[in-house]
């Protein structure tokens, strides 16, 4: 990954305040980012370098640890949609390699009959500067798999912003709920097979395609 996108990115996991109170009694600058680390190592003089090193390398130890985790997919694309980091979780879920989906568009994911509507969603965020899916709402839609297979994944986005707050990119994390989301299937259609009688689990199954 590029090294200014790189800090760019794991900045994006704390952002706060503007000064970190050592244990010295000083305060070591931090510019527009900072952050309290437990058990951070006390400052070695008044102007916190020492510190500042220590913080930085923290921060970017648990970015690092984040990004890494094959639990979730993690990945970042620039302002166009276009795939620049990719994760374990990303190959686990989705089937490609980081190799693979480098480059690629976002429409490596997306199924066809989405697109349209993703990238008016995309085009409208990136001019707003805002999503109300990085604030607490998680987004569930179906997806694509490297074998051409259909997955439901949840997720949430941010934007990536540089130093001037201009927007450079776009970050998500997706999770794979397609066990639930069939189960969840599977219960509604069981329900309506005992709400309306006569219709069998044949004619429920049709309406829960139908609805869904």
């Amino acid at each position: 990954m590029n090294g200014t996108i790189r800090q760019l990115w794991w900045r994006s996991f704390s952002r706060i305040g503007e000064n970190v109170n050592d244990e010295c009694g000083t305060q070591a600058r931090r510019g527009r980012n900072r952050i309290i680390v437990a058990g951070a190592a006390p400052c070695a003089d008044h102007a916190g370098g020492a510190m500042s090193d220590r913080l930085d390398a923290s921060v970017q130890s648990l970015a690092e640890a984040i990004l890494a985790s094959p639990a979730d997919a993690i990945l970042a694309t620039d302002r166009r949609g276009l795939i620049f980091f990719w994760n374990e979780g990303a190959t686990r879920i989705f089937g490609f390699t980081s190799e693979e989906a480098s480059g690629a568009s976002l429409d490596l994911i997306i199924p066809e009959r989405l697109r349209h509507r993703h990238w008016m969603g995309w085009a409208q965020a990136i001019a707003k500067g805002q999503t109300r899916y990085g604030a607490g709402d998680v987004l569930a839609v179906p997806a694509m798999t490297r074998d051409r297979g259909q997955i439901s994944v949840e997720f949430t986005i941010v934007l990536i912003r540089d130093v001037d707050r201009e927007i450079v990119g776009v970050a998500a994390t997706l999770r794979d709920v397609t066990a639930r989301f069939e189960e969840m299937r599977r219960l509604k259609k069981s329900l309506l097979a005992h709400t309306m009688p006569g219709s069998g689990e044949e004619g429920a199954a049709s309406d829960v395609h139908d609805r869904s």
